[in-house]
């Protein structure tokens, strides 16, 4: 099993799922319209999206990573097309929406992916995307993050950070998107709950297919040992199989 079916069965489900519906439920296009997904990973909102939209309204998907579309171009009525959510590959005044399931946080520069945003919106549109609250709103990545940073203090391992509050301060992404054109900029706090799983398939998609398992070896803590140490963490703090716990993410709606 390569990486993005690996993705898509233990991360889908899990954390993304939830948040997909909610970020799809906010659509409000013309039935001829057209929408844009940005950073669509292996298509969790894009079949949200495809679901709740007229047939006759066009969804075009993108992702920089070919794979994770691979998965995702089993749904119908899409057009998929490999693009970089930073130097998008359509004229200007395309779009009535353009949505984000928790992408922006990887942007190498958040200020040229709202600004691309806005060039391929039309007048009006919306931009509609998601981030991670806090880690430590997110019990189990917090967990997790927690336990490996004991494990490495003095060099602790930092890629659960990125996601997990990278863009939290919403004064922070509303100037950003101000500088970029938005305006009337609405602001969703959502406290939700992960999808049961068990703790092995946990640690399979938050650990050993993420970078926190290379970030994990790079200081010599990425064996089965250590693994084990992890899975039995969880099951004293959360229980038995399978768990759940609280999340928290942040929505965004901005109109250009």
């Amino acid at each position: 099993m390569f990486a993005a079916e690996v993705y898509h069965q233990y991360m889908v489900p899990f954390l993304f799922k939830v948040y997909a519906d909610d970020l799809a439920g906010r659509i409000d296009v013309p039935a001829n319209g057209a929408v844009l997904e940005t950073a669509a990973g292996t298509g969790v909102l894009t079949r949200s999206l495809r679901d709740r939209l007229p047939t006759s309204t066009r969804l075009v998907s993108t992702d920089i990573n070919d794979a994770m579309l691979d998965v995702a171009r089993e749904i119908d009525g899409v057009e998929f097309q490999v693009a970089d959510a930073t130097d998008l590959p359509f004229d200007d005044n395309t779009f009535d929406a353009v949505f984000c399931q928790f992408g922006v946080m990887f942007y190498p520069d958040k200020e040229r992916g709202f600004s691309e945003v806005a060039r391929v919106l039309k007048p009006g549109g919306r931009y509609l995307f998601n981030v991670w609250d806090r880690i430590e709103r997110n019990e189990i990545p917090n967990a997790i993050h927690e336990f490996v940073t004991a494990k490495s203090p003095d060099d602790p391992p930092c890629f659960l950070t990125v996601p997990y509050g990278g863009l939290a301060d919403m004064n922070l992404v509303t100037t950003m998107l101000q500088a970029a054109g938005f305006r009337d900029i609405d602001i969703a706090i959502l406290p939700r709950q992960t999808g049961p799983a068990s703790v092995k398939d946990i640690i399979t998609g938050q650990v050993r297919s993420t970078p926190l398992l290379g970030e994990l070896e790079a200081r010599g803590l990425g064996d089965d040992q250590t693994l084990s140490e992890i899975e039995g963490m969880l099951r004293n703090k959360f229980g038995p199989d399978p768990i759940s716990a609280p999340l928290q993410a942040i929505a965004f709606v901005a109109h250009r």
